[in-house]
């Protein structure tokens, strides 16, 4: 593995000074994301995710959006991975690439709802409380209780809670 240098101003808690960069970071991203979802890029990726073929007839340059995007993903994804690294201190395999966080992603964009902005951090939010705060007391009951609940909400909400406010908003 790697260690790294403390980067915690002197002063400053080192959990505390970490929450906040991971806040200000994950807002930025956010920001990010919002700006290309209005732009024309995000409505030619948009056409790409619905029909490539039609979208390249249309005119969409989808091999440079799809390189862009993919770029564009890389170099969020490796600055909070520095983030990441920083908070730990060091790196090995098992620090960075585990499975149970590759999990989570696609968890929390199931419970919040897929292919929304806020679906993801909504579902992060959802699942991290029901997780660490209501049953945290039953370790041996969480991953069943944990499982039941995505399976009933993906019965009852395929569209995730966002998908699932919408609908009863339309009613």
């Amino acid at each position: 593995g790697l260690n790294f240098p403390a980067i915690t101003p002197a002063d400053w808690d080192p959990a505390n000074f970490f929450y906040q960069l991971y806040l200000v970071a994950g807002t930025i991203v956010l920001l990010i994301a919002l700006q290309i979802r209005r732009s024309r890029f995000g409505a030619g990726l948009l056409s790409i995710r619905e029909d490539e073929d039609t979208a390249r007839m249309l005119g969409v340059p989808t091999e440079r959006y799809k390189r862009i995007a993919f770029v564009a993903s890389a170099v969020l994804t490796g600055l909070l991975g520095v983030i990441y690294g920083h908070s730990l201190g060091y790196i090995t395999t098992d620090s960075v690439y585990r499975d149970d966080t590759n999990l989570s992603l696609i968890v929390y964009s199931l419970l919040g709802g897929m292919g929304t902005l806020f679906g993801p951090v909504i579902g992060a939010f959802m699942l991290v409380f029901i997780t660490q705060v209501v049953l945290a007391r039953l370790l041996d009951f969480h991953l069943f209780a944990t499982g039941l609940l995505l399976v009933l909400l993906v019965l009852a909400a395929p569209g995730g809670v966002l998908g699932f406010v919408r609908s009863y908003r339309l009613r």
